[in-house]
């Protein structure tokens, strides 16, 4: 049992809210928490992983990363282009050539862990996170899993195993404090997919557990992103009302507005 007293004193001194790397997001009450999950959403190729790597990073808090979606040669192009200002191209050429050197500071620099494993269970998480702890003194204060489809569960009915997924992540949030982002998949249709999808198109309709969920799609350089459910502030469920940053994806790089991007002024 705890007091609230105690709560008070053991958070004192800490910023609840996480750093702001895009004004925009934050000036439209899009505040990501820690102790809190926030899930990122879309269809394919929107730039959901993209996008969660670039924010985390900018965000320079110790994180684990579990990347079940995208493999361990890809993460480190994307990585090496973002803190590079190269292209994902360039970096391959030069890790080709045997240049890869120009970049081992930079990521090293970076204050991430990684895990790529395909398809760990939630023991893996707990596990991993728990290691993490004994390595470094503390849990970490940003936990990402990409995605949730990826997580075996223990359930033979797959929109089950993601709402226990989902569970098993608010324990994680208990248990160390962090901020957990999840990447998932809304479903297809025919309609525009360049307007962030509403809350009632994500896949397994797990949207009870996540303190905020944002949806996002892309649209050219666009990058449209809606708080279709905001513990924190205002929410659009339709995903009509969205904010827009800019998007260089062949640099894994994101800008806060035309301006800046046409000035190579990352956000």
């Amino acid at each position: 049992m705890r007091t609230l007293t105690r709560v008070a004193r053991e958070t004192a001194g800490t910023p609840q809210q996480l750093p702001v790397v895009f004004p925009a997001l934050s000036e439209a009450g899009i505040r990501p928490r820690r102790a809190t999950v926030t899930m990122i959403a879309a269809t394919p190729a929107s730039l959901k992983s993209m996008l969660t790597l670039y924010w985390i990073a900018r965000m320079g808090l110790p994180t684990l990363f579990f990347s079940a979606d995208t493999d361990a040669y890809e993460s480190m192009k994307r990585a090496a282009a973002m803190v590079s200002g190269k292209t994902m191209d360039e970096v391959e050429r030069d890790i080709a050539a045997g240049r890869q050197g120009e970049y081992e500071d930079a990521l090293a620099a970076l204050n991430i862990r990684w895990v790529f494993e395909t398809d760990p269970t939630y023991t893996d998480l707990e596990l991993e996170t728990a290691a993490f702890a004994e390595v470094f003194g503390e849990f970490p204060e940003v936990i990402v899993v990409d995605n949730l489809m990826n997580i075996v569960g223990e359930n033979e009915n797959e929109w089950a195993s993601m709402r226990d997924t989902t569970k098993a992540l608010k324990r994680l949030v208990r248990i160390t404090n962090a901020s957990v982002f999840v990447l998932h998949h809304m479903s297809e249709t025919e309609k525009d997919n360049g307007r962030p999808a509403a809350r009632n198109r994500l896949q397994g309709k797990v949207s009870q557990l996540p303190e905020m969920i944002l949806s996002i799609a892309l649209s050219g350089d666009e990058l449209r992103i809606c708080a279709v459910k905001n513990r924190f502030g205002p929410g659009d469920a339709s995903g009509e009302k969205y904010v827009v940053v800019y998007a260089d994806p062949g640099r894994c790089r994101f800008y806060n507005n035309r301006i800046a991007k046409t000035q190579g002024i990352a956000a």
